[in-house]
């Protein structure tokens, strides 16, 4: 007991003074070795163990194929077709960035490729039709994390790695909350828009704009398939997800290649080069979380946590308020893999003895995580859009709190005591 506690103290003061994670969570595991006399020599073993799995192999595949597109110069071609959907309606240009980030999310599953990726498009268009540097730089920043929770999610399939879980299965649980959190980011948008003078484009305008009477030009179709080719390929029996990520990346470096002509000879090296230290620093992170979590496991924390809950209540619809909270918590202090691989195997047994699902945990955990991007101390995406938006912490904590409070917290709540609302996608495709 006196181990765990000094471990979680140690870890908690290291997250906070901003400590790399990787060591932040050795440190807490040789701490938790010498206070608690386990047995060390099982440690790298089991480390090593875990992480030598095809399923793990998807994370760097996956990673490599959303670099190629982000180098291919994607963001304009989404931005424009997200336009024509919707650039005539006030604050259209804003529900084209929610839009185009939600799409570039599918593509590359990561949210910090979709903010990088798009800024350099949406943000010139958010300011010339009048957005603020806050409302503009709060709105890229939670769209941009709808890339963690719409298929294909790295988030999901650590989770599904960490809990033994169908890969596919947990894919399809965190989709509906990521298209529900689309629309009402756009709804948000819009009545923020209300309040600001943002322009709309003109029937003029969007006539000459968009001049061709094309609904999608060849390079946003060659984009757009990437999802339903990778996606309907795993679904379809065809592939295994990791086959499937292997086939994404070669895809991604085609159509980079031939259709976008973005990426040659001159920025690939570098390119594979910063994906392998992303890789390195990842599988690293993976390795050291996964060996904490164990020994917490062995220490019998999962018991402990649900003695203390069942201390405070027996009423399951406050068991997971307070699960929902420590998740929440968990998402300010650690990025999405060290929380997803640390968390999902400690509350798992505990959310089993609660009867919850461990497919619809996964869309729990999925929005939970997701939500951290943009909730203070930390907050990495808001920082980022920030920095890439020339908007202070100061404009954005008053829109960032409007997409917490309209946003995220109704879809949780909603994904929290909804079962039907999560698995309705994992059982209307796999029968689930």
């Amino acid at each position: 007991m006196t181990g765990i506690i000094v471990s979680i103290v140690i870890l908690l003061v290291l997250l906070i003074a901003g400590i790399a994670l990787p060591l932040v969570f050795f440190a807490a595991t040789i701490f938790m070795v010498l206070l608690s006399g386990v047995d060390s020599s099982f440690v790298i073993p089991y480390g090593y163990a875990k992480i030598n799995s095809l399923t793990i192999l998807i994370v760097p595949l996956f990673m490599i194929a959303g670099a190629f597109m982000e180098s291919s110069g994607i963001g304009a071609s989404l931005m424009n077709f997200s336009e024509r959907l919707v650039g005539r309606i006030k604050g259209g240009v804003g529900v084209a960035s929610v839009v185009a980030c939600a799409i570039f999310g599918a593509i590359s599953g990561s949210a910090n490729a979709a903010l990088t990726s798009l800024s350099p498009v949406c943000f010139p268009k958010l300011y010339e039709a009048g957005y603020r540097e806050g409302e503009a730089c709060s709105l890229l920043a939670s769209s941009s994390i709808l890339g963690c929770l719409i298929p294909p999610s790295g988030m999901m399939i650590l989770y599904a790695w960490t809990t033994n879980t169908s890969v596919l299965a947990c894919f399809l649980a965190s989709l509906a909350p990521g298209l529900v959190l689309t629309v009402v980011f756009s709804v948000i948008n819009i009545f923020m828009a209300r309040k600001m003078d943002v322009k709309k484009l003109s029937k003029e305008e969007y006539k000459e704009r968009f001049s061709n009477n094309k609904f999608m030009d060849l390079k946003t179709a060659f984009a757009l398939f990437m999802p339903v080719f990778v996606l309907g390929s795993i679904y379809g029996g065809i592939m295994t997800p990791t086959e499937a990520a292997a086939l994404s990346a070669v895809y991604a470096f085609l159509v980079g290649v031939l259709v976008y002509r973005n990426i040659n000879i001159h920025n690939i090296g570098p390119m594979l080069a910063k994906c392998g230290k992303m890789a390195g620093v990842i599988m690293l992170l993976i390795f050291s979380v996964t060996i904490l979590s164990r020994l917490y496991i062995d220490a019998g924390l999962p018991d402990m946590v649900y003695g203390l809950l069942t201390g405070i209540t027996d009423n399951q619809v406050i068991m997971l308020i307070l699960i929902n909270i420590f998740l929440a918590i968990i998402g300010m202090l650690m990025d999405d893999a060290s929380g997803i691989v640390l968390a999902a195997p400690l509350l798992a047994p505990v959310v089993q003895q609660l009867g919850v699902d461990m497919v619809h945990f996964a869309a729990i955990v999925g929005v939970n995580l997701s939500m951290g991007g943009i909730t203070p101390p930390t907050a990495p995406m808001m920082y980022l859009a920030g920095k890439l938006g020339h908007g202070t912490f100061a404009q954005m904590l008053i829109p960032s709190f409007k997409f917490l409070v309209f946003g995220w917290i109704p879809v949780l709540i909603l994904t929290t005591y909804c079962e039907d609302f999560a698995l309705f996608f994992p059982r209307l495709f796999l029968g689930y």
